[in-house]
Parts: C-alpha cells; sequence; structure tokens
C-alpha cells in the first residue's frame, strides 16, 4: 500500500489529571502504522466543531482501552467502555466486587501474556479472524459489560459467561470492540495482526469509496 494512500486512523488519546497532559501508549500507533493505517492522536477536547472537523477527515476510529472508567451515571447508577455505554448498555463496575465467580481478568505483566481463553460465536467477524472457535488472550481489566447496548451483539465470552467482543448488529459498518489488548502482542501474535489488518483494510475501503463519491 502506497503511503499517500493509507486510511487515517484517529485514535483517542489519555489525560494524566495530574499534569493535563494527553498521552497515548506508542504500542496502538505502531500497530496501526504496521498494518498500513496512517495514525493520528485526537486529542481530548468536548467541543462537537472541533470533533466533527476531525472525524470527517478520518477514515477509521480507534477506541483504546482506558487507565479511567465511565462515569456510572452515564448510564444510570450510582458511583461503586465507552462504546458500549454509548449505545444505552450498561457496565459491571467492577468484578471482583460484583462477579466474584468471575475468573482473574487482571493478569499483571507480562501485559502480552495469554492469560485465559475466550470462545467466539460460530460465523462471527471475530471468529473468522482467529480461524477458529476459541483463542488464548491477555486480560486487563476489572470491569465487564453488563447489558449489551442498541444494535450491538456479544461475539465471544470468557469461561465465566463475561462477554470479551462486540460486533454491530448490521452490515452498514465495520465496528468491533474487544476486551483484551491485541495491540501489545500483535509483533508476534497472528491473531492481534489479523485484527488490525481487517481494520486498516475495512477504513481503507471507507477512504476509497469516499474518495469516489467527490
Amino acid at each position: 500500500m502506497m503511503d499517500g494512500n493509507r486510511p487515517l486512523i484517529g485514535m483517542t488519546m489519555r489525560q494524566e489529571l495530574e499534569t493535563g497532559r494527553f498521552y497515548l501508549s506508542s504500542a496502538y500507533s505502531e500497530a496501526v502504522e504496521a498494518s498500513g493505517g496512517a495514525p493520528v492522536h485526537l486529542a481530548l477536547i468536548a467541543r462537537a466543531e472541533y470533533i466533527e472537523s476531525v472525524l470527517e477527515r478520518l477514515d477509521g476510529i480507534l477506541l483504546p482501552g482506558s487507565a479511567s472508567d465511565v462515569d456510572p451515571l452515564r448510564y444510570g447508577r450510582e458511583p461503586h467502555q465507552a462504546w458500549n455505554v454509548f449505545r444505552g448498555g450498561t457496565l459491571i463496575q467492577d468484578i471482583a466486587a460484583e462477579f466474584p465467580t468471575a475468573i482473574k481478568h487482571e493478569q499483571g505483566v507480562p501485559r502480552e501474556r495469554p492469560s485465559h481463553r475466550v470462545t467466539f460465536e460460530s460465523g462471527s467477524l471475530i471468529s473468522n479472524l482467529a480461524g477458529g472457535e476459541s483463542a488464548h488472550v491477555n486480560s486487563h481489566h476489572h470491569q465487564a459489560l453488563e447489558t449489551i447496548g442498541a444494535q450491538l451483539r456479544a461475539t465471544a465470552w470468557a469461561s465465566d459467561g463475561l462477554v470479551e467482543a462486540l460486533e454491530e448488529t448490521g452490515d452498514q459498518r465495520w465496528a468491533l470492540g474487544v476486551q483484551w489488548h491485541p495491540e501489545v502482542g500483535w509483533g508476534k501474535d497472528n491473531f492481534a495482526r489479523a485484527i488490525f489488518q481487517a481494520f486498516i483494510s475495512a477504513a481503507h475501503l471507507y477512504r476509497e469509496e469516499k474518495i469516489s463519491r467527490v
């Protein structure tokens, strides 16, 4: 793929409250670039004009994991995964406190080491990318999906029943969310590379269609 034809992939950054700086692990950008995309860091500026101006230039969006939690008031809970909440879904705020029979979902280091198995819905996007009905993945989260948001469906589960992947119910766009971190293992993990390559391929197709409409 020619460099000038790389799809632009916007990636939301994180904010360090103590210093006010925006930051993001280099693993996300490296995985996107190695897969043929052009990573673009998105500042966390809550202005509709800025957001609309940036989005109209992008060919794909990557929402990284975050060290901070979604405000539970946004899904009707008192304080005790952004995509699902935006679609009207809810989260288990702390797995250990609310789901004591769960397996360990915070594995620690090394971060790229697979620590548990996930099972996929047959025929789903994630199953096709994995090339099978299950795979071992890493795990670094203390929250989990509870109710699934509108026009989304669960397509992967851990052995304790917790949802590990979401996909769009329709075919109008390429959209995938996973609870593990393929960005930290893509260099040696074929499954992780397949996820990023499929994402960039979909963004490239969207870019070509957008250009053809001009």
